[in-house]
């Protein structure tokens, strides 16, 4: 399936980026925070490869063929992952997106997301699902 998020301003994807590693790191440092097994390292990954491209001289453009239960386990991981940090956030112990970030948030889950609509009735199923608990994740 491929996945296809951008083109979208550098300056966005780099604030995302940074904004996500910091938060990977604080979370790391958390063993009573729950997540879904092996999504740190899923992101990591995932952003040290973003990293790359967010530093070339142009808009942000990434384009993969990924299997779809890897895109639905990624954007699963972070819908929770957000619900903890909003959570966190709450009670003072971590910080919100900046909003120079927003616009590759935006993007990135739009994107994931619309790649698995059209992938199965199953992956329809989910997005749609997914669509009613997150508010970025609507398309209005």
């Amino acid at each position: 399936m491929q996945v296809d998020v951008g083109p979208v301003s550098r300056a966005s994807a780099r604030a995302w980026i940074a904004y996500a590693s910091d938060i990977l790191a604080s979370l790391r440092d958390r063993p009573d925070i729950e997540l879904i097994a092996g999504a740190l390292d899923a992101f990591a990954a995932q952003l040290d490869e973003w990293r790359v491209i967010a530093e070339r001289d142009e808009p942000f453009r990434w384009v993969s063929d990924e299997p779809p239960e890897r895109v639905q386990y990624l954007v699963n991981a972070l819908y929770w992952t957000g619900t903890i940090v909003e959570r966190e956030a709450s009670a003072g112990r971590a910080r919100l997106r900046p909003p120079e970030a927003d616009e590759f948030h935006v993007v990135l889950v739009h994107a994931a997301l619309t790649a698995l609509e059209r992938e199965s009735e199953a992956d329809a199923h989910f997005v749609q699902e997914l669509r009613g608990l997150w508010g970025i994740a609507r398309r209005d």
